[in-house]
């Protein structure tokens, strides 16, 4: 399936929105993990898309990527964007911003498949 949480400028906290990343909690290790290193396929390199003023890819473009395949689409313009992954298992995902000073997603969209 394909997860997609949006974000938009004040979210960020000032930081750059390539800095997002799609994460599930992995209870195992109390720490974040990146939603696509569970995938029984191989991981695909982080897919980065920013195109002010066009529109953003639909899900069906999304789903069309292969398994393993995540990353982010900004536009500068309206400041939202969205973070994304293909996943084969279900969990709560959050989306992350890397650097944070701790590491919490305190502004992120749970939910569970």
């Amino acid at each position: 399936m394909t997860v997609v949480i949006p974000f938009d400028g004040n979210d960020l906290d000032r930081k750059d929105p390539l800095l997002v990343d799609l994460m599930y909690y992995d209870s195992n290790s109390s720490s974040y993990i990146l939603a696509v290193a569970a995938n029984t396929g191989p991981v695909g390199s982080r897919w980065v898309e920013e195109a002010p003023g066009d529109p953003a890819p639909t899900l069906a473009t999304l789903n069309g990527r292969p398994l393993g395949d995540y990353g982010v689409y900004w536009n500068e313009v309206t400041q939202t964007g969205y973070v994304w992954a293909n996943v084969d298992h279900s969990t709560d995902f959050g989306s992350v911003v890397w650097l944070r000073g701790d590491f919490e997603p305190d502004w992120d969209v749970d939910f569970r498949e």
